[in-house]
């Protein structure tokens, strides 16, 4: 154990040096010691554990590729496979502009310890990990009587150990990250499609057809929705004499969203709609008709959403429910409040 311990700690070491920092500098000591902080925090046994790495569910949407070279950069570190003397589990989520990275280690009879890493970028936090557990996991594995480990000033000499005996096979040592979503890190566009009824814009309910492109910034996502209304129609027949009125309505809602949740995402929005409402009508008089010109009614309105998503797969199905306060463009007898309920159907790229 203490003769793994040195070589790893030497190639940490000569990893530091490469990167410009001189032994006995305070940056090289702060490094160290940051190290040496996240493994004390973590506590050792030596008794047998079936999965010595496992990555908690859901990992936050952009770190989910650089999650998958956790397990290989720490047996790299190591120069060999994870022992099985301890399980590690990690959660990685979004944090502020960063992400915050949870290690909780346990052996086969109890916990042993957490530590928490925050980085400004995914990459910088999964390398910081797999030097912590890499330490953890080698100040776990019994390898002969013990020594004392090299000190950080000279290069480790080889030390002498008894013969062990090889370790257990395992029939599948695949790391739980294999069970990771196999879509790309980066899901932050999605183009949405979404049909369901709206009540208050025109005189009758109607069915809306609406197209959205969105664009997520951690928590917040940004989206631009394009909404058409079918028409309506109303017809009066009378003797020598007949008229039909049709209306339909566009607009373009730009919304903000805030979300919580990664496998079922819950957001709310709020958002300003520009639209118009068109009305045109058809009169026939005694076999000769008389068509008057469309009447367009421009309106602005504020918007209030609630979303339910399912994310993850190709097509990620969801449902919402809005509301819309016309703030102008109202005419005489409508009504200043509008509900939506639609179903829609996402696409992440």
């Amino acid at each position: 154990m203490a003769r793994r311990v040195a070589q790893l700690s030497t190639t940490f070491r000569r990893s530091v040096i490469e990167l410009g920092l001189a032994p006995g500098t305070p940056g090289f000591r702060a490094v160290f010691a940051t190290v040496l902080i996240g493994t004390s925090a973590l506590g050792i046994s030596t008794q047998a554990w079936a999965e010595p790495l496992r990555l908690e569910e859901p990992v936050a949407p952009a770190c989910v590729a650089v999650a998958r070279t956790l397990g290989p950069r720490i047996e790299r570190t190591l120069g060999g496979s994870l022992p099985s003397e301890l399980e590690a589990s990690v959660a990685i989520d979004a944090f502020g502009a960063g992400y915050r990275l949870t290690i909780a280690l346990r052996d086969a009879v109890e916990a042993r310890g957490m530590t928490v890493i925050e980085a400004p970028t995914c990459d910088e936090a999964v390398d910081a990990a797999a030097v912590v557990l890499a330490l953890a996991f080698a100040d776990s594995t019994p390898s002969g009587p013990p020594r004392e480990a090299a000190s950080f000033g000279s290069p480790a000499e080889p030390v002498p150990t008894a013969p062990s005996a090889p370790p257990p096979v395992r029939a599948d040592r695949r790391v739980a990250l294999d069970h990771l979503p196999p879509r790309d890190s980066d899901r932050a566009t999605r183009l949405t499609f979404a049909t369901g009824v709206d009540a208050g814009t025109l005189p009758h309910s109607t069915l809306t057809l609406a197209g959205a492109v969105a664009r997520s910034f951690g928590g917040l996502e940004l989206a631009a929705v394009a909404r058409y209304g079918l028409p309506t129609v109303d017809e009066t027949v009378e003797t020598g004499f007949s008229e039909s009125q049709r209306h339909d309505f566009g607009g373009l809602e730009l919304r903000a969203c805030h979300g919580v949740g990664h496998a079922v995402r819950v957001s709310a929005c709020a958002g300003t709609e520009v639209g118009a409402v068109r009305a045109s009508s058809s009169l026939l008089r005694e076999g000769r008709a008389d068509v008057d010109a469309d009447h367009i009614s421009p309106r602005l309105s504020g918007s209030l959403v609630a979303l339910v998503a399912h994310r993850g797969g190709l097509i990620e199905p969801g449902l919402e429910l809005g509301g819309a306060a016309v703030a102008l463009g109202r005419e005489a007898g409508a009504p200043w409040l509008v509900v939506r309920v639609a179903a829609t159907a996402a696409f992440a790229f």
